[in-house]
């Protein structure tokens, strides 16, 4: 029995016997070829299951960046099991990475999606921490008729964000609910209109907050040009 389970150890070390015939690629894909990863991996898999490196692989994987999660399966004597997490990207983040649903910051392109994920950003990379502030402020503002394109911090930790098709609104560091309550105001009973005409908005006021134009409306011609709108 001793020789006997020595000889089939000294089998299995040999990468040609016993090959791994099948590999099956699992998973819910939107941005993954499975074919072509299926070649990537092939010099983990060119073996048996014996000798497969399974952790080596595994951080194969998980190094690509549409991958997540990867996690491996034997089925003896010849089949792999692949098992897949895909991202999910949900935001762009800078200039050349997207955040996923978990506020996880990976690198990747999605050009096709410019113009509908909102652009988030943070020096400190606070990825969840900035995605779950951009869902409420998104609640915040959820009863006019506006959408946040963008959200950073910066360095100092203030909060700009940009509407889409609107200006950007510097909110600064503290009192986020009074200064945007102080907005949405404003917007309702003198902005709403003209809001697309608007350059910038500054709400870092205790009692109000301050508006550029691209240009003036006449309707609005005063000698204090930044009008600000009390609450």
């Amino acid at each position: 029995m001793i020789g006997l389970g020595l000889f089939i150890y000294y089998w299995l070390l040999n990468p040609s016997n016993l090959t791994i015939k099948q590999v099956d690629i699992q998973g819910q894909f939107h941005y993954i070829n499975p074919e072509e990863l299926g070649t990537q991996i092939k010099p983990y898999t060119d073996t048996n299951l014996f000798l497969l490196d399974e952790a080596g692989l595994e951080q194969f994987l998980e190094q690509q960046s549409w991958i997540r999660a990867a996690s491996l399966r034997k089925i003896w004597p010849q089949r792999l099991e692949v098992l897949l997490e895909e991202q999910v990207p949900v935001a762009f983040w800078g200039k050349s990475q997207l955040l996923n649903q978990y506020g996880e910051i990976f690198t990747g392109s999605l050009p096709e999606k410019q113009g509908i994920f909102p652009y988030l950003y943070s020096p400190s990379e606070k990825g969840r921490e900035l995605g779950e502030r951009y869902v409420e402020l998104t609640r915040l503002l959820s009863n006019l008729s506006l959408e946040i394109s963008e959200l950073t911090e910066d360095a100092a930790g203030s909060w700009v964000i940009r509407f889409k098709n609107g200006p950007e609104v510097v909110i600064g560091r503290k009192d986020y609910e009074k200064r945007l309550s102080r907005l949405k105001v404003g917007y309702v009973q003198a902005l709403k209109d003209k809001f697309s005409q608007i350059r910038r908005i500054d709400l870092r006021y205790t009692n109000g907050f301050a508006v550029e134009w691209k240009q003036i409306p006449t309707s609005f011609l005063e000698p204090d040009i930044s009008k600000k709108i009390g609450s």
